[in-house]
């Protein structure tokens, strides 16, 4: 997918924005006092885009990411890349996002993830431009990150650092404990938490007491992809927990196991046949001081911090100033 930024946004507006965001706003539920982790509204007359298509994973893209909505773009012009009798190659991929390097008018081009097995996705997401690279993804976004220095900082560990620092969240100085290591959003959560001067643990699949290790945290990202794996266990009374999974549960007896007794939640599932959860384990409301809900917490800033990314390019291909927002 490739982003423009239009000229309404290239001015000095943009240099008023902390972030961009049709969606209003982002909830952060809290146990000590209801509040609310929002980003500046902005709806700018006109953009265009590209919607790129290659396999029919791809055509899932707006129910894997979901966009914000026409007034940011709009008219996207649909470009498939495969048919019938062709899938597209490595190499025809390569030469699109070749041409989208050199187009001026093109701002952002990110890769929807993951791509089809015989494409070599670690090619393609190196062949994009790194000053359009809007995903934060590409290997010299990533030496920007882990020397401080000026680039594009993957959305989804970015949103982390927005909700924190706009629910007043301090993190200078505190313990922070991540659970999973991606390249996506584990190891770049963790360097921006320490770039902000937080003491930090990475855990994975081979920590030992993993428990033990969380319990320390005064905030807690859970990024592993296991529906409520995190539980009360986890979590020390008072800490402020970051739920990034995202988990479809269809199986009757793992939703017991999550929401029995939410009424509600019970009702959901009956008429659905399925229910969405985060990495964290519903009880875990009752222990932490402050924790994003499942859907609704990370996810929206995501999308908000990739309308950013997009600005931030577009600025900074021109030599222009960029949104002030501290760690990024």
């Amino acid at each position: 997918m490739s982003l423009s930024v239009p000229p309404c946004l290239r001015g000095d507006l943009v240099q008023n924005l902390r972030a961009l965001s049709v969606l209003g706003g982002v909830r952060f539920s809290s146990r000590r006092s209801k509040a609310e982790a929002r980003v500046t509204k902005c709806r700018p007359k006109s953009s265009t885009g590209r919607r790129l298509q290659t396999t029919s994973a791809g055509k899932s893209w707006p129910r894997l990411r979901p966009w914000p909505s026409p007034e940011f773009v709009r008219d996207w012009p649909s470009c498939s890349l495969a048919t019938t009798r062709h899938l597209a190659s490595t190499a025809d991929l390569l030469d699109l996002i070749e041409s989208l390097n050199r187009r001026d008018d093109i701002d952002g081009i990110l890769v929807q993830l993951p791509l089809p097995p015989h494409v070599d996705a670690k090619k393609i997401l190196v062949a994009v431009d790194p000053a359009k690279d809007v995903d934060g993804f590409h290997p010299v976004n990533v030496g920007f990150l882990s020397t401080q220095r000026p680039g594009l900082v993957p959305c989804t560990p970015a949103g982390v650092i927005e909700i924190l620092n706009r629910s007043n969240i301090p993190i200078v100085g505190q313990e922070a404990v991540v659970v999973g290591r991606s390249d996506i959003v584990g190891k770049p959560a963790a360097m921006l938490l320490l770039n902000l001067n937080a003491t930090v643990t990475v855990c994975h699949s081979k920590t030992r007491d993993l428990p033990a290790v969380c319990r320390r945290a005064d905030i807690l990202v859970a990024a592993i992809g296991r529906a409520g794996m995190i539980t009360r266990d986890f979590v020390k009374p008072g800490a402020t927990v970051i739920d990034v999974g995202m988990n479809k549960v269809t199986d009757p007896g793992e939703f017991a196991r999550l929401f029995a007794g939410n009424a509600k939640r019970v009702e959901t599932f009956r008429a659905k046949g399925s229910t969405l959860v985060g990495d964290v384990h519903p009880e875990v409301t009752e222990t932490a001081g402050a924790i994003t809900p499942v859907p609704g917490g990370v996810g929206p800033l995501t999308i908000a911090m990739l309308m950013f990314n997009t600005v931030k390019a577009a600025r900074m291909r021109r030599g222009h100033g960029v949104p002030e927002m501290a760690h990024l």
